[in-house]
């Protein structure tokens, strides 16, 4: 039952807010968590921002934040480097403040393509041809690391949506064949870090996202309960067409924080409800 549950992960665009607007129900959800001792942590793909970032955004948005309480894709992406590579030079394809975000974790980067030893992939806003080519080249020297931050093929802004980090590595693997490791969801790195953090069996978790292949399915591969809401890109209409299955659907957060303030998994008569097989 979602009221046994004490970590609570969030995405968060799509899910709690909207660009810089909060979903209905999304503040009293999170202010009932905190009356009730229980925890949550957001979690996000978003590789332009950092950690600081979020904090800001959510401040201005009348919610208190502690940094700690946000996990990012390049924040996980540094952990990773600075863990399994280190005194490596990587090439990265992402923005200045990403740039900053990994040196930030001990990463060190270089600009010269032949001194490279790994590429670094994320949201790139400054991407040009020829960082493009400087990345095939690197790829195409041995087996060196291919690092992404995210999969995520499209992102939103003012006017609809433009490539992500994942369709910039798309053109890289077109071109030499190599497919990058993602860091970001839905690989479980993430979640696994999460209950670390936490001290807290996956058992004690669940999930909340808008997104079925990386929300979802990051909970799905770290073993910990889902929520789809039905306020960002999936809708109730696509679910059946994914092998894996989110264990709770509602139409928002604000039906999880009525769920909660009953006390009630969900009513079955408007809840699409489905254990993973």
């Amino acid at each position: 039952m979602l009221t046994d549950k004490q970590l609570f992960l969030f995405d968060i665009d799509g899910t709690l807010c909207l660009g810089d607007m909060w979903i209905d129900g999304a503040r009293e959800l999170l202010a009932l968590l905190k009356a009730q001792g229980k925890h949550y942590l957001f979690l996000t793909n978003n590789s332009t921002k950092s950690q600081l970032d979020y904090v800001e955004k959510f401040q201005k948005m009348g919610l208190t934040v502690d940094k700690e309480e946000i996990l990012t894709a390049s924040m996980a992406t540094g952990i990773l480097l600075r863990d399994l590579y280190p005194n490596r030079k990587f090439y990265a394809l992402g923005t200045r403040s990403f740039e900053e975000e990994m040196r930030s974790y001990g990463v060190e980067l270089t600009t010269d393509p032949a001194e490279a030893e790994g590429l670094l992939a994320a949201y790139d806003a400054e991407l040009t041809y020829g960082k493009l080519v400087d990345a095939c080249h690197i790829l195409q020297r041995a087996e060196l690391p291919f690092i992404a931050t995210n999969p995520d093929l499209v992102c939103p802004d003012e006017v609809g949506f433009v490539p992500d980090c994942g369709s910039i590595c798309q053109m890289l693997e077109n071109a030499t064949g190599r497919k990058p490791r993602y860091v970001g969801k839905p690989s479980s790195f993430m979640v696994k870090y999460a209950l670390q953090k936490q001290k807290m069996h996956k058992s004690q978790a669940v999930f909340v996202g808008d997104r079925m292949y990386t929300d979802i399915l990051c909970g799905v591969k770290a073993g910990v309960d889902t929520i789809a809401v039905l306020t960002g890109e999936v809708q109730e209409k696509d679910l059946p067409q994914y092998e894996y299955q989110p264990i709770y659907v509602y139409p928002s957060v604000k039906e999880v924080y009525k769920d909660l303030t009953r006390g009630l998994p969900g009513d079955v008569a408007n809840l699409y409800k489905r254990a993973v097989g």
